[in-house]
């Protein structure tokens, strides 16, 4: 592995759980754990994200306001910009598809990386893709 690649390849992952719980802070709610989802191809970019208290799952649009949102994706959005130039930079192949965890009790952090573009070979749009990974979180509660 490329010297520093890893360190700004977490730098960037860290950033995505601040921008999550940045936004719970200044909303005053609270949660136990934050799901991030990020997607990245030459055509598109996608972020998205929700949270879980209770053993329930929250979706951003049930807990935040329009403006709140809009930012808060904008900021997603130049996360994965980040997260591209950090993989170019030290000449890394990256991820298409990230599936962040972030446990805000215990601090406990898990990442899965897809490194093939499924939109190239699945009928499954991008919505969809993320919609399933939800559905797959609500049982492990």
């Amino acid at each position: 592995m490329i010297k520093g690649f890893e360190d700004a390849f977490m730098y960037v992952q860290s950033r995505n759980v601040a921008l999550c719980k940045e936004l719970l802070e200044n909303s005053n709610v609270t949660m136990d754990k934050v799901y991030i989802y990020m997607y990245q191809n030459e055509c598109q970019d996608f972020y998205n994200a929700f949270f879980e208290k209770d053993r329930r799952i929250y979706r951003v649009n049930e807990l935040f306001t329009d403006e709140q949102i809009d930012e808060f994706f904008s900021a997603g959005i130049d996360d994965i910009e980040n997260l591209i130039d950090v993989c170019e930079r030290y000449e890394a192949k990256c991820p298409h598809e990230l599936m962040l965890t972030y446990n805000i009790l215990t601090k406990a952090f898990d990442a899965e990386y897809e490194y093939e573009d499924f939109m190239l070979d699945e009928d499954m749009g991008l919505v969809e893709r993320y919609e399933n990974w939800v559905n797959k979180c609500q049982p492990k509660l």
